[in-house]
């Protein structure tokens, strides 16, 4: 009897901490875009979004930019995944962050962070928050796979002499679709420097 109640608990443990976290986003943008010299200051945003109550929230932790907590987060970065060599003045910065928004009703917890880095006027290199899965997909019965949100930041300067800015996709709470029913829509990227074919057109 002891033997399942402990098998109970550790599938529902499993269950809970594989279903708090929804997704995100992470975007940059020059500090000033027409600098020059060796040193590019960036600003480094990072959204993301949970579930509520498994991640919690409400208007005074707001107020009072709380950082939100779950068991493990404290220890989530967003690293260096490619072209680390070129990454010089990067250091992984911390994914936890202040709770800026919740819904009860959508159970969702939304987090948003931004950090200002120096980097070498040469960097270019992506950053990502890699975690495992954290919900068991339906659509399909292949081995569950690990998952990066990734952002690739480069402050070399373009042709007109300006540094890039990362596209920005204006995303709204996890959307849940019914299996075997079409359904379309829109996710608005918008671009600082308006280069929809070139740079958001990839996303």
């Amino acid at each position: 009897m002891w033997i399942i109640r402990l098998f109970y608990i550790i599938l529902l443990i499993t269950f809970v901490e594989s279903a708090h976290f929804n997704g995100g986003t992470v975007t940059f943008r020059p500090i000033n875009a027409s600098a020059t010299g060796s040193v590019v200051s960036i600003i480094i945003t990072q959204t993301y979004d949970w579930t509520y109550p498994l991640v919690y929230c409400d208007n005074t932790m707001i107020a009072a930019h709380t950082l939100l907590t779950r068991s493990g987060m404290s220890s989530y970065q967003l690293v260096c995944i490619a072209n680390c060599n070129t990454s010089t003045g990067y250091t992984a910065l911390m994914v936890q962050s202040p709770c800026t928004d919740f819904s009860v009703y959508l159970q969702t917890t939304t987090g948003q962070r931004s950090d200002t880095v120096n980097l070498v006027s040469t960097d270019h290199f992506t950053v990502a928050f890699q975690n495992a899965p954290y919900y068991a997909w339906s659509l399909y019965s292949a081995p569950a796979l690990s998952w990066s949100i990734a952002c690739t930041i480069n402050v070399l300067l373009r042709p007109d002499g300006t540094i890039n800015t990362s596209p920005k996709a204006n995303i709204v709470s996890y959307i849940n679709i019914p299996l075997n029913i079409s359904y379309s829509f829109q996710i608005p990227v918008a671009d600082a420097q308006w280069a929809f074919f070139a740079r958001a057109g990839g996303l």
